[in-house]
């Protein structure tokens, strides 16, 4: 025990946690971001009015065959709102229009001149953007709660989803839009509240907590497995404890490996010109400009998973559709267009190559619209600054370019592999993609990011206030050698 008690005692990442709960601040920010996060999960436990919570499994298996493996972006949502949307509850919809208007409104600042002037009016341009913003995602979750409504009314089930009669369609259409639409912005306001009172950016945080919520019932689901499992029982338990195992393994690695990418930089030296004033000159040091390898984040898979959907669900409606038709020229379009939604399937060869090609494309195109080489480079001719060895102006913004190109290739690469990894992994150890998932894609990088970010956060409140810090070597000046003399 007294051993224990030292490693404790010695340990730094302990000593690192008890500096936590050691400044009142940041105390009260972690409270208030638990208290947030707790009012955020009691909404999944609020059905929608007027559902039959009995009938709710009918409709995940009807999400699960109708859209089938990660089922692109519908399935996203479901992922990222903790599973809200296939459970039918007040957060069903969950934070991702507030999340989806952001990225339109950063793309039309790039592209919308007005916009762009506004963004450069400082604070005042800031809060009318979000409230464009907010606008946006109002009229996102009032489409997206059509869009679950008409899913919910589609499902073929024994027993109806909704509780009321078919005449009375209307009542139940408005009060779920109308609850669904007010779940949605409230989890916005919820997400501000931990951006201000508690610690990391409140929308990243809240869907940080959707994904993990989802890891539990996953791991019912594997274990589940045993029970229903024939043949010899120890056999098959040994086989799948061995699966999970090299699961957890993989999962350190490839987490690992995604914080590797996600903080690889490739810093770019710049040096800053001389002014004189009277008889002193400052200026003149060098500076670095880091350019992230993975400069795109989650955006290119996001991106990816949504169109790659669309061609296979748009085909298999149609061919449903005519399916139904009189024997005639109906039925040999209705089979073509059934061929091509198979062929696009998820998981098939046609899939998959459409996958990595959208994943490029959408990571050149992000960047791109992003970071600009050739304003960049002008700016810095404009302030005197260059690179050394290169000259200002076309030259620099080639080199920017070139640098831009390379970085980008080994981030889309990167990006290849983590969306795909979990499809992998889930027909080699014969894993549920719902729990393989968190093997890569969407889930695991943005779970990663959002840690970082935190951490990165702790880590500034711990070096100020001269505490050993989260990571090694990281520690403040005074506090922590005084407490050791």
């Amino acid at each position: 025990m007294n051993a224990l008690a030292i490693w404790f005692r010695n340990n730094a990442f302990v000593r690192a946690i008890t500096n936590i709960w050691s400044i009142p601040e940041l105390k009260t920010k972690m409270l208030w971001t638990m208290f947030f996060l707790f009012i955020y999960r009691i909404g999944f436990h609020i059905p929608i009015p007027l559902v039959n919570t009995a009938a709710l499994d009918a409709l995940r298996h009807e999400l699960a065959t109708t859209l089938g493996g990660d089922g692109g972006f519908v399935s996203f949502v479901d992922l990222v709102s903790g599973g809200g949307l296939a459970d039918c509850t007040l957060f069903s919809i969950g934070i991702m229009p507030y999340i989806s208007a952001s990225i339109i409104f950063s793309l039309l600042t790039k592209i919308v001149p007005a916009l762009d002037e506004l963004s450069k009016e400082g604070e005042r341009g800031r809060k009318k953007l979000g409230q464009y913003t907010k606008y946006l995602a109002v009229l996102l979750c009032i489409v997206q709660s059509f869009m679950m409504i008409n899913l919910i009314q589609n499902v073929q089930t024994t027993d109806r989803i909704y509780l009321i009669d078919p005449e009375d369609r209307g009542l139940f259409f408005i009060s779920t839009v109308f609850v669904l639409t007010t779940g949605g912005m409230f989890l916005v306001w919820l997400s501000e509240q931990i951006s201000e009172y508690g610690i990391g950016n409140g929308a990243s945080v809240v869907i940080m907590c959707g994904i993990i919520a989802r890891l539990p019932s996953s791991l019912r689901s594997y274990v589940g497995g045993l029970g229903s499992a024939g043949g010899d029982i120890k056999t098959h338990e040994g086989e799948m404890l061995l699966r999970l195992c090299v699961f957890v393994l993989m999962l350190i690695a490839v987490i690992a490996l995604v914080v590797l990418m996600t903080q690889g930089q490739r810093r770019i030296s710049i040096q800053n010109p001389k002014i004189a004033r009277g008889q002193k000159i400052y200026g003149g040091n060098r500076a670095t400009i880091p350019l992230r390898v993975n400069q795109a984040g989650v955006m290119p898979v996001i991106f990816a998973s949504s169109l790659i959907i669309f061609p296979s669900m748009i085909f298999g409606y149609i061919a449903q559709n005519l399916q139904s038709k009189d024997p005639g020229w109906q039925q040999s379009i209705s089979s073509f267009f059934a061929w091509i939604a198979s062929t696009l399937g998820f998981g098939n060869f046609w899939y998959v190559v459409l996958y990595i090609a959208a994943v490029f494309f959408f990571s050149f195109f992000w960047n791109q619209l992003m970071f600009n080489p050739t304003d960049l480079s002008k700016q810095w001719k404009e302030a005197g600054a260059f690179i050394p060895g290169v000259r200002p102006g076309r030259e620099t913004a080639k080199f920017l370019q070139d640098i831009l190109v390379r970085i980008t290739f080994v981030g889309a690469v990167f990006l290849c592999f983590i969306a795909l990894f979990p499809q992998v992994v889930s027909s080699w150890l014969s894993i549920e993609y719902s729990l393989a998932a968190f093997l890569g894609g969407t889930s695991l990088l943005i779970m990663v990011s959002v840690v970082l970010d935190i951490v990165q956060k702790v880590e500034s409140h711990l070096v100020v206030r001269e505490y050993e810090g989260l990571a090694p070597g990281a520690r403040g000046g005074g506090r922590q050698r005084r407490s050791r003399r």
